[in-house]
């Protein structure tokens, strides 16, 4: 984090390596998730404290071949959240009698 008033960054307590920042909670916080989890944990950290809460698992209803959540976005006061996902799905065919 960057002081308005100039100096030197800080790191924000609390969060991880590789998480990726969704956007800024209206009371101090950040809501932050791991690209790459299944399902996708968000996470509410407390910017002042660094203290994480899990806000929400996001999760397709149907989470055959879903293979990566992302991006997600997410209004600074949590009513409204949407989602996307990749998913790769295939078929095995069985031949019997070959010759």
């Amino acid at each position: 984090m960057y002081p308005l008033e100039g100096g030197t960054p800080k790191p924000i307590p609390g969060f991880l390596a590789g998480e990726q920042p969704i956007t800024f909670s209206g009371n101090g916080g950040l809501y932050v998730y791991q690209p790459g989890e299944l399902p996708a944990r968000v996470f509410l950290i407390d910017l002042r404290t660094g203290q994480r809460t899990l806000w929400r698992q996001l999760m397709p209803s149907d989470p055959a071949g879903v293979v990566t959540i992302g991006p997600i976005l997410l209004t600074p006061d949590a009513t409204t959240c949407v989602y996307g996902y990749h998913r790769t799905l295939s078929d095995l065919y069985l031949v019997d009698g070959l010759k």
